[in-house]
């Protein structure tokens, strides 16, 4: 129609949102530590570890767990 006017702030407020939401949804992840602590990656190596711990104990305990055993099902177990 013609009525329309553009505005930079707009603009900017849409590159702002559109960040945003890629940052949410972990596509683009910032390199700081605070907001890489609850990545699925992180998270994923926490599990990792945590579950290293678990069977070096049960190896130390002589109790047999299987790889795909993980922290969950052994408190279960207990």
């Amino acid at each position: 129609m013609g009525t329309e006017h553009f505005l930079v702030g707009e603009l900017a407020g849409f590159v702002l949102l559109v960040l945003g939401t890629l940052v949410y949804n972990e596509i683009i992840e910032l390199p700081f530590a605070f907001m890489n602590h609850n990545t699925k990656a992180n998270i994923e190596k926490r599990e990792k570890a945590a579950n290293a711990l678990l069977m070096k104990k049960a190896d130390i305990e002589g109790e047999s767990l299987t790889t795909g055993e993980t922290i969950a099902s052994k408190n279960k177990m207990v």
